[in-house]
This record gives structure tokens, C-alpha cells and sequence, in this order.
């Protein structure tokens, strides 16, 4: 009776072992979802979607942009690639790098500098809104054979 409860004391913590190597990736990915929590990424992702719908939307009725933001968020917005943009980063950064990236988005000045690097990201948008105004061609060409 003591050896079969042996072995199954043992089974127990191989298959807690094989567990907590399978949670490793889950865990990465976990980190790096709560990285990109931390560090705002949806609010940049926001920003950069209503920047570009505004832009993109330019000529369209009034009545249709809202529904085309709506597209916008359906297609990019932070609930569709959220878990594609965690798993990127958890690819891309070590376990380590992430665990200091969020002990720093954590302190105080991490929490400074992602505040301002969320006006950033804003900034920026709306930047590339205005440049990319400047690449759309005043005079649209023509057709070749028709002057």
C-alpha cells in the first residue's frame, strides 16, 4: 500500500513538472499581455486608429464615419490583435526583459514616462495624419491618352 501511494505521490509531481513546463509559453505570453496593459498600448492603438480614420474618412458622408471607424476597430482595434501582439512580444523579449519592463512600467517613473509616451503616440498619429495629407496628390493623374 505505501508503494502504490509512493508512485502515485511521484506521478503527481512528474505531471506537475511536465505542467509547469507547458505553462512556461503561457505564462510568457501572459507577461507579455501584461506588458502591453502596463504600458498602454491600447489607448496607442486607439489614438492611432482615430488619426487615421479621420484622415481616411476625409471624403466620405458624414453619416458613414462612424460605422468606418467601427470597421477600422473591428479589423485593428486592441480586442481583435491583442493576443497576436502578446504573442509577438512574448517571442520577441525574454522572460527577464519582460519581467523588468513591467517592474518598470510599476514605478513611478515608469509610470510617468508611459503617461507621456501615451501623448506621444497621439502626437505622433496625428502627425502622420497631416504627412500623409501631403502625399495625396492635388491633382489626381489622368488616364493616359486623355489631356
Amino acid at each position: 500500500m505505501q508503494r502504490i501511494a509512493a508512485i502515485l505521490v511521484l506521478m503527481i509531481f512528474s505531471l506537475g513538472g511536465i505542467g509547469n513546463a507547458i505553462g512556461q509559453e503561457r505564462t510568457n505570453t501572459e507577461l507579455a499581455l501584461e506588458y502591453l496593459q502596463l504600458s498602454k498600448f491600447e489607448q496607442t492603438i486607439n489614438a492611432s486608429i482615430d488619426a487615421y480614420a479621420l484622415q481616411l474618412s476625409e471624403h466620405l458622408p458624414e453619416k458613414d464615419k462612424p460605422q468606418f471607424r467601427k470597421s477600422m476597430q473591428e479589423v485593428m482595434g486592441w480586442n481583435v490583435i491583442k493576443d497576436q501582439l502578446a504573442d509577438i512580444v512574448a517571442h520577441l523579449y525574454t522572460r527577464e526583459e519582460l519581467k523588468a519592463a513591467i517592474a518598470f512600467e510599476r514605478s513611478r517613473l515608469g509610470a510617468s514616462i508611459t503617461a507621456k509616451n501615451e501623448q506621444l503616440a497621439k502626437q505622433f498619429a496625428e502627425l502622420l495624419s497631416q504627412k500623409m495629407q501631403q502625399l495625396a496628390p492635388r491633382n489626381p493623374p489622368t488616364p493616359e491618352g486623355s489631356k
